[in-house]
């Protein structure tokens, strides 16, 4: 969710020299430009780091015994594009 505005927030990415690079933009912003929301846009790698990072503390609380047999031991053995479970 945009901090800006509590829209959704939208995976995208641009091209540079041959590189990709991976965001998440506010639709907020996508939709009316990046005046229409102060919350623009997060780079992938960190966004995706954040819910990583979340998974594994909902994991830790009571009741979140499934949810932790799923996920690898360690959040650094996560696979990016690996379904979880």
């Amino acid at each position: 969710m945009c901090a800006g505005c509590g829209q959704s927030m939208v995976p995208g990415y641009t091209t540079k020299n041959g590189r990709r690079y991976c965001y998440y933009v506010c639709r907020t912003a996508q939709k009316g430009g990046a005046t229409a929301c102060a919350g623009g846009m997060i780079v992938g790698p960190r966004m995706e780091s954040a819910v990583v990072g979340a998974l594994y503390e909902l994991a830790d609380q009571p009741g979140g015994e499934t949810l932790r047999q799923r996920l690898p031991a360690e959040p650094a053995q996560f696979d990016e594009g690996a379904p979880v479970g």
